[in-house]
């Protein structure tokens, strides 16, 4: 049982056309910004479709738990250096910053929105 691999949940189409593209698009526009570097927005928003396509894939595949992830992010390091044409190391940092700032975002929001129902009852 400890070798078992097992397939994430796999996200439904519009999943990702709804929520990976936007927060991909979210992530290189922070991170890059972060760096102080102006993104295109259609070049952020073509990276964020094709990351939102391979996410969609990626997903359904047998992994090892978090292998998903790793997958994700060097994928959209090596898209978003093909076509910004940035060094690897500032393409690979600046979609971890942008990654971290909407972990962060999105903790916070979790915290305020859920944090706080249990004071309605």
């Amino acid at each position: 049982m400890a070798n078992e691999v097992r397939c994430l949940y796999p996200i439904p189409w519009y999943v990702a056309l709804l929520e990976t593209v936007p927060e991909t698009f979210l992530v290189i526009k922070l991170g890059f910004k972060l760096f102080g570097t102006d993104v295109d927005t259609k070049k952020a928003l073509l990276i964020s479709l094709m990351n939102g396509i391979f996410t969609y894939f990626v997903r359904k595949m047998p992994l090892v738990f978090g292998l998903h992830t790793i997958a994700i992010i060097l994928f959209l390091t090596l898209l978003v250096k093909a076509l910004l044409k940035h060094s690897t190391g500032y393409c690979f940092a600046s979609v971890a910053a942008g990654g971290m700032i909407l972990g962060v975002l999105q903790s916070t929001v979790l915290f305020f929105v859920f944090g706080n129902i249990q004071h309605c009852r």
